[in-house]
């Protein structure tokens, strides 16, 4: 029984550590797309997180980044909007999913 206990510790310690990975790459993606989307052209960093921002949750960067995107012909797939969403979340936001 001890040795279950342990070996379902072991397994879910692993998947959170895939999690994570899998977040940061996402991140990492994200950041590439949105520094060679020039965004910052019409964005500032005070766009982003604080007190004066719209988004108040994770799906909400989500829907402002694809609505950017449409409204720039950027052409991201579903995958390029989440990375990004995940790079602004981490880099600026940091809400829950």
């Amino acid at each position: 029984m001890y040795l279950f206990k342990i070996i379902r510790a072991a397994i879910l310690l692993a998947a959170l550590a895939h999690a994570a990975t899998d977040d940061a790459a996402k991140a990492e993606e994200g950041q590439e797309l949105f520094n060679k989307s020039s965004c910052m052209e019409c964005h500032n960093k005070s766009d982003f997180g604080g007190e004066k921002s719209k988004a108040r949750t994770y799906q909400h960067i989500k829907d402002y980044t694809d609505a950017c995107q449409i409204n720039n012909d950027a052409l991201w797939f579903e995958e390029d909007v989440e990375n990004v969403a995940e790079y602004l979340n981490n880099e600026h936001y940091k809400l829950k999913k």
